[in-house]
């Protein structure tokens, strides 16, 4: 953690410094620092894909400590087992924060969409930004309105699933 911290102040420094170009020519360079920053790019190559994940695996730990005691500990006096208590007093209780982090992870999915675009990633990601650079901003307006309005269909149906179990949501 420390060499982390060292590390990111090291390039903050040269940020700052006005030596960030130079500093990065050297780095280039160096095959040294080419086999200590290779793991950590390589490992990275595999991160977007999870990185989508942390707000789901987040909401559905919190929706899971919040689930209250007395209703554990009511399950349990009446013989439900672990599994019995997870699958069906935890995780039902915990569905709406759950969902939560299933609505927050679509929405970042679609606020990547123009990110997508402008690496080529086609779709109307690539639609908006073209649209953009050459000046057609009714056209550009139109990708991004459909972009926006998928997300709030996607976003209402996630709320409409949620609302579908609110009534074991109310015993909290």
């Amino acid at each position: 953690m420390a060499v982390a911290l060292l590390a990111v102040a090291g390039l903050a420094f040269a940020g700052i410094g006005g030596v960030w170009d130079v500093t990065m020519d050297t780095l280039s360079q160096s095959r040294a620092f080419e086999s200590v920053l290779r793991p950590f790019l390589d490992t990275m190559q595999t991160m977007p894909i999870f990185v989508y994940l942390i707000p789901v695996i987040m909401l559905w730990a919190l929706g899971i400590k919040e689930v209250p005691a007395q209703v554990i500990e009511t399950a349990q006096a009446h013989g439900s087992t672990g599994l019995q208590t997870m699958l069906q007093v935890k995780i039902p209780l915990a569905f709406p924060t759950i969902m939560m982090g299933v609505n927050q992870t679509i929405i970042m999915v679609f606020a990547m969409v123009i990110i997508a675009g402008l690496v080529g990633g086609g779709g109307l990601g690539q639609e908006v930004f073209i649209n953009s650079i050459w000046l057609r901003m009714g056209d550009g307006l139109i990708a991004g309105m459909t972009i926006v309005f998928m997300a709030m269909v996607l976003d209402r149906m996630t709320r409409g699933k949620q609302a579908l179990r609110m009534p074991l949501a109310a015993l909290r």
